[in-house]
């Protein structure tokens, strides 16, 4: 068994770490909520899907931020997820794009006939 260093950090307890912060923001991401239909009222998936949820947040907890709609300060943490997620989610939905434009065109297609 090797000696403890100080400052070291054994890479076991550092992956499982790093597991443990993916399981929880992993479903905080807005592009995840475009694939579950229980979330939204359009067909999943759609094009840039969590960019687009990201963007209403940012626009909405600015329009409530200050006015007696903001319920005990939840525009506040609404436009802060916004901020924080918007450039993780337009990374996942760029990656995403081979999914969702042709279930977008397939889903345009199957509802014009």
């Amino acid at each position: 068994m090797k000696p403890a260093v100080q400052g070291y950090m054994p890479r076991s307890l550092l992956s499982a770490l790093v597991c443990v912060l993916l399981t929880f923001y992993t479903p905080g991401c807005s592009s995840t909520f475009r694939f579950m239909s229980e979330v939204t009222e359009d067909p999943p998936p759609t094009i840039f899907g969590g960019t687009e949820i990201n963007v209403v947040l940012i626009y909405g907890a600015t329009q409530v931020l200050g006015t007696p709609y903001d319920c005990g300060g939840a525009a506040i943490v609404a436009l802060i997820y916004g901020i924080v997620d918007l450039p993780l989610s337009l990374a996942m939905d760029v990656l995403l794009l081979p999914i969702t434009v042709p279930w977008t065109l397939l889903d345009t297609q199957h509802n014009e006939t």
